[in-house]
């Protein structure tokens, strides 16, 4: 639900800035609705903007998504949605990672569009394939390194106990 509540407001202030939604996603933010009543929490409007306005892409086709002067590589982490993905800046080292890794967790594999294989996977090809030193930013709590979190974080040690480091 909070990958999607503040679209709506977003575009009311920001009509024109484009709203990027993997395709693997699209039935989550079709069914917004229905799973904030799963949650037992009432939306009489979820004021979404249609679905027609979406950039839909495919992290296997797109590699990269522009943000001004910057070049964000998009990184696939599926394991909390099926989609999701997260956004690699190589000159600042900083990963916009949203739902897959945070300071000591990582994001929740037990709701039903959920993966845990999946997860494991992409862990397991971040932290061999992302350098120690990289800022990750996750979509809740405060920032982290990867180098802490091979260190602290009960869900990558296994993957990093078994790896050198880049």
């Amino acid at each position: 639900m909070d990958h999607v509540a503040g679209l709506g407001l977003i575009r009311q202030i920001y009509p024109d800035i484009p709203i990027h939604v993997h395709r693997e996603e699209v039935p989550i933010y079709e069914s917004f609705a229905r799973r904030c009543q799963d949650f037992g929490l009432q939306v009489e409007d979820p004021d979404l903007p249609p679905k027609n306005t979406l950039t839909l892409f495919d992290a296997t086709a797109s590699k990269y998504m522009n943000c001004g002067e910057l070049e964000f590589q998009i990184v696939p982490t599926p394991g909390h949605s099926p989609g999701h993905v997260g956004f690699y800046e190589p000159k600042s080292m900083s990963f916009f990672g949203g739902d897959f890794i945070m300071q000591g967790s990582v994001g929740r594999t037990d709701f039903p569009t959920s993966n845990p294989t999946d997860m494991n996977e992409s862990l397991e090809h971040f932290v061999h394939s992302m350098p120690e030193a990289v800022t990750i930013f996750p979509g809740h709590g405060p920032p982290t390194t990867l180098k802490q979190e091979k260190q602290t974080n009960p869900f990558l040690q296994a993957y990093a106990n078994n790896w050198g480091g880049a």
